[in-house]
């Protein structure tokens, strides 16, 4: 009957209308974890309306709702305050420093699958951050996410390290995260004291 192609829907804006993130996540001392991500937009749900007919003129109907959602999530990542390993390339050492790099936000990764959410026009978006344990010097500290949504339908651009690819931007939300844990010789008050992490916070 048509295709996507030939639809026009640039009147039509996606939004960030969820996201699901914790804003605190703690490392373990020696597995790698993960941190989930779920952020929920709103999406161009189209209503497609089927008649058939028959020789003896019997009419059949059918009604779906089919997702032409056009768009995908981009991760920014702001780490200048956490501390980190400044020692990367070298698995012997550990020491944790922060205020080393003055990037601001860089492209982290993108998230394009999705999946319907509810029973409106709103596409779920769902991924996983990993986390390395402490023993293998996992950084702690203040990130700044920022969640960007991208729609294709207003410019075929995809976000990398090397494009901002600003031009199908439709909205975007930032995100405090804090990682801790216990054993990483920095005391966060938001979430360790004498008493639950002596260690750090003598």
């Amino acid at each position: 009957l048509t295709s996507a192609e030939e639809l026009d829907f640039t009147d039509v804006e996606p939004s960030i209308k969820l996201i699901n993130i914790d804003n605190n996540f703690q490392l373990l001392e020696s597995s790698p974890d993960s941190l989930d991500i779920e952020i929920v937009v709103s999406g161009k749900l189209m209503r497609a309306d089927f008649t058939a007919i028959d020789t003896w003129g019997n009419f059949a109907s059918h009604t779906e709702y089919v997702n032409i959602s056009n768009n995908y999530i981009e991760i920014q990542v702001n780490s200048d305050n956490m501390y980190k390993d400044i020692y990367p390339f070298d698995d012997e050492l550990c020491e944790r420093d922060t205020g080393f790099t003055n990037d601001g936000l860089v492209h982290y990764f993108n998230i394009v699958k999705n999946e319907r959410y509810g029973s409106g026009g709103n596409f779920s978006y769902f991924t996983k951050i990993p986390f390395r344990p402490l023993n293998e010097c996992g950084g702690t500290g203040e990130a700044l996410l920022n969640i960007v949504l991208h729609d294709l339908d207003f410019g075929i651009c995809v976000s990398s390290q090397d494009d901002g690819c600003t031009l199908n931007v439709m909205d975007s939300s930032e995100f405090t995260l804090w990682v801790h844990g216990c054993g990483d010789s920095i005391c966060m008050s938001n979430f360790e004291n004498n008493f639950n992490c002596s260690e750090d916070c003598p």
